[in-house]
């Protein structure tokens, strides 16, 4: 008798679970768990009712349970693996997703799901292989598609990237997910325009699809469109707890030069997991201007790249007004240079090079969170801090006979970089620059790229250059710096030397968004000295290259102009 009523409760309950009851559904399953405490059944459907009702702890214990009490039960283990991810229980949900498999080896969407979890667990290579598993069982999975695309893109494989996200949205047209993925593979091979369209059919299809909200104002922020911040700030509102969107949101008002209100939200990158991956654990507080640091020992460290810090040292001056000593962190290819400053700071305890052991300090603060800690704004950015001479520095021998400049030259940044191929120039471009009278053209250029100068086709002087130590030596017997946005740049500019920055028409936020309308040549807050020579138009998609003998050819002009006073004073054949 009792064995027929709870069969009975039992088709009820999934009756009112079916029917979107779950109310009815959990009070049939608790009189069912009263007789039979481990009925599998009724474990299942009250961990579901839980699951939806967004305690995810006791849906985890209940389906525990029911796996338990029948490990052959398909619907059981298939609830359990669903769970699992949507608590983002990687590694357990990985488990249970092979226990599956191992009953219904044949569905496409557990090995999916197997995918994903994989992918979160950092092991791209098994993650494509059980994507592509499950394209093979069902070729129209579009998830399985998109998801592929985004390992593959994550991989650095583009145009696998590309071929997935095209192939989940021609199964499914209205798929927003894909179409923003694709997006930012356009957006990351330089077709900002493309990007855009995507971006904007994807937010018309979902709305509140916040990534979508995100990639699009980022997208927009690069390109100097008007309604960047307002999808940025929507991204924001639809997921504030998201690190990533409050970085978007961050870099576009320091971008548009709003540094008050974008200093907290760039401050977010630590939260946001290609930072925290990429970071350590300190012991100590980390100093934001929340506390007082009088009589204290600072560990301030290096986050980001070469001319990052160059530019972010001028900082040092306010963390020894605020009564701290100093050790600082940074690059092993600038400690030699910056050892130069302790000598006129004695608050600047100890310079040491990242991943050696630094002396213990009372607290730290990452390079680039200065800016916040120090309250600055567009009126109180610091100014540069030189580099003083090193005793016994190379000295250069007086200008050449009919040399009136001396015109030094960095043409590439680092190849890593991800947009290094926006901002790079072929040295060839320069060649109009050599023809201007009374110039002589020096190479700053280090790595790869001094390749180019066997076939540039015009003269070149090209010191050695082993160390910054060196080329601040160079720099030092140079009238001006030709550069684009590279950390010569920063050092010239730092330096107080006459520098000119050419830039892409995607730039870096540190140079602001170009002003409307643009000036032929524009000024920077953070270098007095540097002259800013912009892209006037997005380049053409693929033509990179093009883009750029506008901005040479107005460099050319300018340089004329600046070597005429020095060509007057220069002295006369006979004189």
């Amino acid at each position: 008798m009792q064995n027929t009523l709870v069969a009975q409760q039992l088709q009820s309950a999934l009756a009112a679970h079916s029917a979107g009851d779950p109310a009815t559904a959990t009070t049939l399953c608790e009189q069912v768990l009263a007789s039979e405490p481990e009925q599998p059944v009724a474990l299942r459907l009250l961990a579901s009712a839980a699951m939806q009702a967004g305690k995810a702890t006791r849906a985890r214990t209940l389906i525990a349970r029911a796996a338990r009490s029948a490990p052959a039960d398909l619907d059981v283990a298939m609830l359990q693996c669903t769970i699992l991810v949507m608590s983002q229980s990687w590694a357990e949900a990985a488990d249970a997703l092979a226990r599956t498999l191992s009953l219904a080896p044949a569905r496409a969407e557990l090995w999916n799901d197997l995918g994903i979890c994989l992918h979160r667990l950092q092991q791209p290579a098994a993650a494509i292989q059980s994507f592509l598993h499950a394209l093979l069982l069902d070729p129209r999975l579009a998830v399985a598609h998109n998801n592929l695309g985004s390992v593959l893109k994550q991989e650095g494989d583009l145009d696998g990237a590309m071929e997935q996200f095209e192939a989940a949205r021609a199964i499914d047209p209205l798929y927003a997910e894909a179409c923003s993925n694709l997006a930012t593979v356009h957006r990351d091979r330089g077709n900002y325009a493309a990007a855009v369209s995507l971006l904007r059919n994807a937010v018309a299809l979902e709305p509140r699809f916040a990534a979508a909200h995100s990639n699009l104002g980022e997208v927009l922020s690069l390109i100097a469109e008007a309604d960047a911040e307002e999808h940025l700030q929507s991204a924001v509102k639809l997921e504030p707890d998201n690190a990533l969107y409050h970085w978007n949101l961050g870099v576009h008002l320091l971008r548009s030069g709003n540094y008050e209100a974008g200093w907290p939200h760039y401050q977010w990158r630590w939260k946001w997991d290609h930072y925290r991956q990429a970071g350590r654990t300190f012991t100590t507080p980390c100093w934001l201007g929340d506390f007082d640091i009088q009589g204290r020992t600072v560990l301030i460290h290096a986050e980001q790249g070469l001319g990052d810090t160059i530019q972010f040292l001028r900082y040092l001056p306010l963390v020894f007004a605020a009564g701290a000593q100093v050790i600082l962190e940074i690059q092993p290819l600038l400690c030699s240079l910056v050892q130069r400053l302790s000598a006129s700071m004695p608050g600047l305890v100890a310079v040491v090079k990242q991943g050696e052991a630094a002396p213990p300090a009372d607290c730290h603060t990452p390079l680039l969170s200065l800016p916040l800690a120090c309250g600055t704004t567009g009126a109180s950015i610091p100014p540069p801090l030189p580099f003083p001479d090193a005793a016994g520095a190379e000295t250069f021998p007086a200008k050449k006979y009919g040399v009136t400049l001396r015109v030094g030259l960095a043409w590439a940044g680092d190849p890593t970089h991800r947009r290094d191929h926006e901002r790079s120039i072929p040295l060839a471009l320069f060649a109009p620059l050599s023809a201007v009278p009374g110039v002589e053209l020096v190479s700053l250029q280090v790595g790869a790229a001094t390749s180019q100068i066997a076939h540039c086709g015009f003269a070149l002087e090209t010191p050695t250059l082993a160390t910054f130590c060196d080329t601040a030596a160079v720099l030092a017997s140079l009238d001006l710096v030709i550069s684009v946005d590279t950390a010569v740049a920063h050092l010239a500019a730092t330096q107080n030397l006459a520098t000119w920055i050419l830039l892409p028409r995607i730039v870096d936020w540190r140079w602001l968004a170009p002003p409307s309308p643009q000036p032929e040549i524009e000024g920077s807050p953070w270098y007095p000295s540097a002259r800013l020579f912009r892209q006037a138009e997005l380049p053409v998609y693929g033509c990179t290259a093009a883009g750029w003998e506008p901005v040479i050819a107005r460099v050319v002009a300018a340089l004329q102009q600046y070597s005429a006073p020095a060509m007057a004073e220069a002295p006369r054949t006979g004189e």
